[in-house]
């Protein structure tokens, strides 16, 4: 299940790279330069939402090594841990995508 939170930005990404596949399959191009700068910045605000939720899960994980074992830490440890591996994922899908090395 997509966190709510990422929601919006999943369905924008998805969308883009639908893009691209069309592009690709009409014409037989490579990735489209405006798409791709496109994606570079969404790629950029990816990198940094992961940064922050680095930050994030550091702390829960000092709490918790404090012994501040709660059913809320548990359930933002795993909030956290879920929008990682949707950010993990979406840079993974666009990385394929752009780098035709993928495609090959």
């Amino acid at each position: 299940r997509v966190p709510p939170k990422l929601a919006a930005l999943v369905f924008e990404v998805q969308e883009k790279l639908a893009e691209i596949r069309a592009v690709r399959q009409a014409n037989g191009m490579e990735t489209p330069a405006g798409l791709a700068s496109e994606l570079e910045a969404v790629r950029d605000a990816l990198d940094a939402q992961v940064q922050g939720l680095h930050g994030e899960l550091e702390a829960n994980f000092s709490r918790w090594e404090e012994g501040t074992e709660s059913p809320a830490l548990s359930s933002e440890l795993k909030r956290v841990l879920s929008e990682l591996a949707y950010l993990g994922t979406l840079t993974r899908d666009m990385e394929k995508e752009v780098n035709q090395s993928w495609n090959a």
